[in-house]
């Protein structure tokens, strides 16, 4: 199941692969345990920032809250996408 996964994310696709796993895995998890009432996620050139959006893939409770945000990168993850990531994340919830 690894490699399977492993070689269908190794195809470039300019991150849909990626997003299309997280999505596909946040949904059976929020199903599997109850964690999120839907899951949804936005296009992959659209700016978080300028949608609103918090990250690339919201989970949302029943009350259509957003409980979980998440980033997908289809590389090394940076310090500076950290630091962006969580500056967004900051000005969207207004957490200090």
């Amino acid at each position: 199941m690894i490699h399977v996964l492993g070689a269908f994310l190794a195809e470039a696709s300019g991150g849909l692969r990626a997003l299309v796993v997280t999505v596909a895995t946040m949904t059976v998890l929020g199903n599997a345990f109850s964690l999120f009432e839907n899951v949804l996620s936005q296009g992959l050139n659209e700016a978080d920032s300028l949608s609103g959006a918090p990250g690339d893939v919201m989970c949302i409770d029943s009350n259509g809250n957003i409980v979980l945000a998440i980033e997908v990168k289809d590389r090394a993850l940076t310090l500076s996408d950290v630091r962006s990531s969580t500056q967004k994340a900051r000005a969207l919830t207004d957490i200090e």
